[in-house]
This record gives structure tokens, C-alpha cells and sequence, in this order.
């Protein structure tokens, strides 16, 4: 991956006051963009996660496509998590995983569950460790979440920005699209 293409900056700044977040991206890999809800399940969804996460919708966290992911799995097996900054994140269920195969061997299993009724990312860092099996993230790496189709991980998106990440895509295709050969 080009080291332009690595240094990026994303800020999702959401308001206090239940305004909308403010994505701001400069150089960032690809095209990544925000995308509005066109179905009445993913519109459903977001008007959930609107009401629990103070005026926050899915479309305001910034989405990447299958070949921004590719970059970020290949950046992440160079460099690792501190080398190349990202903590990739898979919310589908183990069985799930275990059925397709996991999308690299740098991506975590974190599901859906333990993001929401476990409140995962308000704990300490031991908690975490404890639970999820892996480290932490930092509050200025940045979070990157996938599942099968994109609204598990666009669910997991708002609830890290509630719990005070600001560094967060979404790769809408999921698993879905990362294992589509066509």
C-alpha cells in the first residue's frame, strides 16, 4: 500500500447537542464515501441506532469498498496494528466465521453481542482483553468494521463513536461481497 494512501486523516465529530457527525477526509484510500440507507430494513436500523446514539446515523460514518479493504488487510500484515495504525474488526457471529473463513488473518472477531449488550468499549482495557481476546484499541487508531452485508458493522460503527471513537469505516460489502468472486 502507498504510504499516501496510509496517511489519511478521518475525524467523525458527532455533537453533543444530537446534531449530526461531520465526516472530514482528505486524501483517504479510494473513495470512501458515505452511502444513505435504500432499504427498509437498513432504514429501520437506522432510525434505531439514531434514537441510541445521540442523533448519530449510520450514514454519517464514512463506508470503504472491498478494494480500500484489500489496502488495509495488506497494510495490517506489513506493519501490524501500531505499524499501520488499523484494528480491523469482523461483528459477525463465530459460526458465521467459521463457516465462510475469516477475511484475513489480522482481522478480529468481535460479535455484534458483545459491541451492544456488553458495552465492550466502555470497559478497561483488562475487560476487553478478557472478553474479546485481543487488544484495545486505541482511541486514535482507526476502527474498521465488516460482517455479512453491512448493517451489523454499521451498528458496531455507532456504537464505537458513542463510546468516544472518532477514527471508524465501514466496509458496507462485508463478508458477503469479500467472498463474491465476480
Amino acid at each position: 500500500m502507498k504510504a499516501s494512501t496510509r496517511r489519511f486523516a478521518l475525524a467523525v465529530i458527532a455533537a453533543a447537542t444530537k446534531s449530526h457527525a461531520v465526516a472530514a477526509f482528505a486524501g483517504a484510500p479510494r473513495a470512501i464515501r458515505h452511502q444513505h440507507p435504500s432499504s427498509l430494513m437498513t432504514q429501520q436500523t437506522c432510525a434505531m441506532t439514531t434514537r441510541l446514539y445521540s442523533g448519530l446515523s449510520a450514514s454519517d460514518i464514512p463506508t470503504i469498498d472491498k478494494g480500500d479493504l484489500q489496502d488495509i488487510l495488506e497494510s495490517l500484515q506489513a506493519s501490524g496494528r501500531e505499524g499501520s495504525g488499523y484494528c480491523v474488526m469482523d461483528v459477525r457471529n463465530p459460526d458465521e466465521v467459521s463457516a465462510t473463513g475469516p477475511l484475513g488473518p489480522s482481522v478480529n472477531n468481535l460479535p455484534l453481542s458483545l459491541i451492544v449488550n456488553g458495552n465492550i468499549f466502555s470497559k478497561s482495557e483488562e475487560e476487553f482483553e478478557a472478553v474479546a481476546q485481543f487488544t484495545k484499541p486505541s482511541l486514535d487508531e482507526m476502527l474498521v468494521f465488516s460482517c455479512a452485508a453491512g448493517k451489523r458493522s454499521a451498528m458496531a460503527s455507532l456504537a464505537a463513536a458513542e463510546a468516544g471513537y472518532s477514527n471508524i469505516l465501514n466496509y458496507s460489502g462485508g463478508a458477503n461481497d469479500w467472498f463474491n468472486k465476480s
